[in-house]
């Protein structure tokens, strides 16, 4: 069974010997309450972390029924020496498997054991330092560099709040804001990445090794606020035109403002277990109101018959009109009304005299003619087209 506790004897004086005779039951008292006396026990024993077992490569390679495969039991443990006595310990697993905090090597954790097993838990905060707790610049960890990270720092905090810190400048804080009587009440949760590209920020932090991050939506490479309340998100709208409708707005309240140099919502679709998923859903009480500097695209798979976008009614089977379509037919429609009567009015220009039934006829009969290649043009169903080529077989609208 594995053993990790460590007593350790003060130096005190030696029992005096020269005492003869057969002791009381009092001197035996007295004489063993000073021996347990100048010895203190410990459970909880630090360690130095010499490996970590966090990659497929870091495993070591066992035959399991003449197959040879990596020890994926061995993940998430660590070797360490043990700092009282200089023990190597190998192989040892986290003490929570749902909640983990992988050390680097020479960081400082402690171990403890349960059951006959050795475990390790978070490590120690010697340092204060969020990337690495070890002393001196580097450790011997050729993963995670200390230098490169030396502006990725603790968050700064409220009373009463509760903080994940990873060691690479990001956080998720469960805090509180204050309502009107300066009482903090109100669910905060503020979740920030990539703090080094608050560029703000760098000349403070280089100024003191301890400089907190504070939190700022904008500055963050990407950040989440779940706010409820009194606080006011600060967030800056990248489309500007919002900004008339917005500022009437207090953006307080309850709400979930999401900021980042790109957003990618994806439904994936599994014919399989669940045909009806692969959906997006956006609902609003009020309005849905959509913004871009550039461009905003609709698209469905093309040469899919069941592909469409509907507008206003989702079962609407009222197709659009296709503007460059649109252009074409009534141009050519214009330029055959404008013959027609061209040939009118020319006619009647040369003699004098009005214009002649046989000319008018043969007019009319070119425009008829024009008039129905145009509908047989535009207007009437094709493969493509149901409901003629003017006609969009994608887009329906309400």
């Amino acid at each position: 069974m594995a053993q990790i506790a460590i007593r350790r004897q003060s130096s005190q004086d030696s029992v005096d010997q020269s005492i003869t005779g057969v002791p009381t039951y009092s001197k035996i008292i007295d004489i063993i309450d000073s021996r347990l006396g100048s010895s203190e026990f410990y459970e909880i024993v630090p360690a130095r972390v010499l490996k970590v077992y966090s990659e497929e490569s870091d495993l070591p390679i066992v035959t399991v029924k003449d197959e040879k495969k990596r020890n994926w039991s061995l993940l998430y443990s660590i070797d360490v020496e043990v700092i009282e006595d200089g023990r190597v310990i190998n192989n040892i697993q986290p003490l929570s498997i749902n909640f983990i905090q992988l050390p680097v090597i020479d960081e400082v954790v402690n171990l403890t054991a349960h059951g006959g097993t050795i475990y390790y838990s978070a490590p120690v905060n010697s340092e204060s330092d969020v990337t690495a707790n070890i002393k001196g610049l580097e450790s011997n960890d050729n993963k995670v560099f200390r230098n490169k990270n030396a502006h990725n720092r603790k968050s700064y905090s409220y009373h009463g709040d509760t903080i994940l810190q990873g060691k690479f400048g990001q956080h998720i804080t469960f805090s509180g804001f204050p309502d009107d009587t300066g009482q903090y009440v109100s669910p905060l949760i503020l979740i920030g990445s990539n703090q080094f590209n608050d560029k703000n920020q760098l000349t403070y932090k280089d100024g003191d090794i301890h400089m907190p991050h504070i939190h700022n939506i904008n500055s963050f490479g990407s950040a989440i606020e779940i706010s409820s309340g009194n606080y006011m998100t600060m967030i800056e709208p990248a489309f500007t035109d919002f900004e008339n409708l917005l500022k009437p707005l207090k953006l307080g309240g309850d709400q979930i403002v999401v900021n980042s140099d790109r957003v990618i919502i994806n439904a994936k679709r599994d014919t399989i277990r669940n045909n009806q998923s692969g959906d997006i859903h956006f609902f609003a009480g009020r309005n849905v109101n959509i913004g871009a500097t550039e461009e905003i695209n609709l698209e469905v798979t093309p040469g899919n018959n069941i592909s469409k976008i509907t507008l206003a009614d989702a079962n609407s089977v009222n197709p659009l009109v296709k503007g460059n379509e649109l252009l074409e037919m009534m141009e050519s429609l214009i330029a055959k009304v404008i013959s027609f009567t061209k040939v009118l009015t020319d006619e009647g220009e040369e003699d004098g005299e009005a214009v002649s039934k046989k000319t008018m006829g043969a007019a009319a009969k070119t425009l008829i003619a024009d008039l129905q290649t145009l509908k047989s043009n535009f207007l009437s169903p094709t493969d493509v087209n149901k409901k003629g080529k003017i006609f969009s077989n994608k887009i329906y609208i309400g």
